[in-house]
């Protein structure tokens, strides 16, 4: 699915339990993604259609200048809403805030493939 849209990126959101976030939500659709993790788990959440959420389950996430793409395990997948994988595309002066966030969010983990 691509998502072209708002996008808001925190290493640490202070409203939110320092919670480090990744989301957008599409211009045309309406559509919400995030990608979230708080500290004290050790696996991101996905979250869809603003208020369907699973936890664990990336399998990968590759970051390009512009755009990364998230790939979902078939079980979160199936707990979501169908969509295995998910390309949101970003202004490039966004870039240095995603890239941070998303490596808080993968903090120690092998999910992460800094592409561009």
């Amino acid at each position: 699915m691509l998502l072209v849209g708002t996008v808001s990126a925190l290493v640490t959101d202070p409203e939110y339990d320092d919670m480090s976030h990744v989301s957008v939500r599409d211009f045309t659709s309406g559509y919400w993604f995030s990608i979230s993790r708080i500290s004290e788990f050790a696996d991101p959440e996905v979250m869809v259609k603003d208020q369907l959420s699973h936890r664990g389950g990336v399998i990968a996430v590759e970051l390009h200048s512009q755009s990364f793409r998230a790939t979902l395990s078939e079980a979160a997948a199936t707990a979501l809403d169908g969509h295995r994988e998910y390309v949101v595309e970003f202004p490039a002066s966004q870039y240095v805030s995603v890239r941070a966030a998303l490596e808080a969010i993968f903090h120690g983990a092998n999910s992460l493939h800094i592409l561009g």
